[in-house]
């Protein structure tokens, strides 16, 4: 009796580290993919529409708005009337 019990334990403790090299291999992933911006036209240097006034976003909000402008959800007028609002005349 006393070899089955050591198998089981044994066997608890391969499950156990398969368990934390997965959540590992996991988190890797997910780090790497955040870092390259999770999308290709997102890379840093990729034009957007901040490149028509010859500037990246510096803020939040501006990179809100270029990224709203450039699925269309914002109108060429919309944008450049937002992106004043916040402080950034364009041209």
């Amino acid at each position: 009796m006393m070899g089955y019990s050591d198998g089981w334990v044994g066997m608890i403790w391969v499950m156990f580290f398969g368990l934390v090299i997965t959540a590992g291999l996991v988190f890797l992933v997910i780090v790497a993919v955040r870092s390259t911006g999770g999308r290709a036209g997102n890379a840093p240097g990729s034009p957007g529409p901040s490149h028509l006034y010859g500037a990246h976003p510096t803020s939040r909000a501006q990179q809100i708005l270029a990224d709203r402008y450039a699925r269309g959800e914002l109108t060429t007028d919309e944008y450049e009337e937002r992106l004043r609002v916040i402080g950034n005349t364009p041209g």
